[in-house]
């Protein structure tokens, strides 16, 4: 990975942005965390992330709302989001709008970085 991909970790819960910044900041990427929706929107509309994570439900807003958002930048960044429930319905609606990635908060936390890690070693990507 020649210049790591910058990833944007959205997320209400302290201990979930602390594992993936400290997880995938290891794994050689650049990462930078918001709170919230509030501060994701702002922070993308002033930065460029190659990856954004968010969490589908935060306290100040909807993380649907967001992944919607973020799609329509450009280009748009990759996005995956993350649940404590990961009902089917849950997943087709995050797929429909564009996301790349859906993670279950109890068990896919340690597997994240991989698949970034996977994801820059792809040719024409870095």
């Amino acid at each position: 990975m020649s210049s790591p991909f910058h990833i944007l970790v959205v997320d209400d819960q302290p201990s979930i942005r602390l594992m993936l910044e400290s997880g995938l900041s290891l794994s050689g990427f650049r990462v930078s965390c918001a709170r919230n929706g509030t501060e994701a929107v702002m922070a993308a509309s002033s930065k460029k992330f190659d990856a954004v994570i968010s969490d589908i439900y935060m306290p100040d807003g909807d993380g649907l709302a967001l992944l919607s958002a973020l799609k329509h930048l450009d280009p748009p960044p990759l996005v995956g989001m993350l649940t404590h429930y990961p009902l089917e319905a849950y997943r087709k609606r995050c797929l429909a709008l564009g996301a790349d990635y859906f993670w279950d908060k109890s068990k896919d936390l340690a597997a994240i970085p991989a698949a970034f890690r996977e994801l820059a070693r792809r040719p024409g990507r870095s």
